[in-house]
């Protein structure tokens, strides 16, 4: 049997989807409750009888556990560091960034969205002139959920970060510019303006910080704290939106990539 589990991440996680308001009959909520009870013993310590000798349990693999999307994450992080370290020096690192017409998307709407994203970032990376101006490059999904405010409802914020290594030091942006703007206008009309109407691009100064920022766990679960000691959101997000994301991001919680070594970049499609 495994011993006093402790307090971890993943147990306080486990806790909020346990405790947190909403129908305690729903469909919804008996599944999040079997996902949490699920998630406490991930990785614990357990003795074997036998032997008296001490063990972990193996990890459950759920999408919104810590223990396990920490470690996917990790492994994201090294993968995206490997494939660009040789060229940290040479100034033809820049950032990037795709995001959806609005956000607030409720759990249900989370699906096509992805879909959405996804079939962007192919007709972007697959267009001749991003391909003149490009050689490498790898993106990460962001998933963030946002309380209501005066401005928004409450909802799933989702967008692409992209890490570019160019072809030259100075690429042409403007022809970069020009196909983004055509692919973002394709997914449907903007409510309001966005800081990000004007294609965002920049240098990548500090490659580690960037691909920790990109591939990090918080990026990877719903409601996770962005900052520490913040609260978690997850409290907020109701029980059918929860549901739907564990739904819409299986799978997807990769790094995808364009110009990488099909062998050396096998492990990316395990997260």
């Amino acid at each position: 049997m495994p011993t006093k589990r402790k307090k971890t991440k993943t147990n306080i996680l486990a806790r909020i989807l346990i405790k947190k308001s909403g129908d305690k009959e729903s469909r919804d909520r008996q599944i999040l409750v079997q996902w949490a009870k699920t998630m406490q013993f991930c990785r614990q310590p357990y003795e074997d009888p036998d032997t008296h000798r001490t063990h972990n349990l193996k990890h459950c693999k759920l999408a919104l556990c810590p223990t396990c999307q920490t470690r996917k994450a990790k492994r994201n992080r090294d993968f995206l560091y490997k494939q660009f370290e040789e060229y940290t020096r040479s100034r033809r690192l820049f950032e990037t960034r795709l995001d959806l017409p609005r956000g607030n998307l409720s759990g249900k709407e989370l699906h096509d969205a992805m879909r959405m994203i996804a079939y962007a970032w192919k007709r972007l990376t697959q267009s001749a002139d991003w391909r003149k101006e490009v050689r490498l490059c790898a993106a990460v999904i962001h998933l963030p959920w946002k309380s209501a405010s005066d401005s928004h409802p409450a909802g799933y914020w989702l967008h692409l970060h992209i890490i570019c290594l160019t072809r030259n030091k100075r690429p042409d942006v403007t022809r970069i510019a020009s196909e983004w703007k055509t692919i973002r206008n394709s997914l449907g009309p903007f409510n309001g303006r966005s800081r990000h109407d004007a294609l965002y691009w920049e240098r990548v100064r500090r490659l580690r910080r960037t691909c920790v920022y990109f591939t990090h766990v918080k990026k990877r679960i719903a409601g996770y704290p962005q900052k520490k000691g913040a609260p978690w959101l997850l409290w907020k997000i109701p029980d059918n939106d929860v549901v739907e994301y564990v739904r819409a991001v299986r799978y997807r919680l990769r790094v995808c990539y364009r110009g990488f070594d099909r062998d050396v970049a096998k492990c990316s499609k395990k997260g």
